[in-house]
């Protein structure tokens, strides 16, 4: 059976133990903060850019109801080419060099697509 003097010190060491979790808790909640201040921020500069590209390309749609999507393939791409520049300056280098591997990423995947030769169409059921 425990002692008075040893439950008071189990008891101690406890309260100590949850103090610094709780320490630890705080400031990894302050770490996590800082990082989605430093994420949202982009991402509000970002959304009313990617609105606005929906907005253009939506226009330039209504304006010519009789137009294919290829035939407005330039105009369209010119949008999205402007809109790519404007995201691209509100990213940091980290994110540039991020944007960069995926894009070269995506690229590798799009040579390797093509250099596999087209297989034979299956027969009609």
């Amino acid at each position: 059976m425990y002692n008075r003097a040893a439950r008071i010190s189990d008891i101690s060491s406890v309260v100590r133990t949850c103090q610094y979790l709780r320490s630890a808790l705080d400031k990894c909640v302050s770490r996590q903060s800082e990082d989605c201040a430093k994420l949202c921020e982009p991402k509000q500069q970002v959304g009313p850019l990617l609105d606005e590209h929906h907005n253009k390309i939506q226009a330039l749609l209504e304006k010519n109801p009789n137009a294919s999507r290829q035939e407005l393939g330039p105009q369209i791409h010119v949008i999205s080419e402007e809109t790519h520049r404007e995201v691209h300056g509100l990213l940091s280098d980290h994110q540039q060099q991020l944007e960069k591997a995926m894009q070269q990423g995506e690229h590798r995947g799009e040579e390797s697509r093509r250099s596999v030769p087209p297989t034979k169409a299956s027969p009609a059921p």
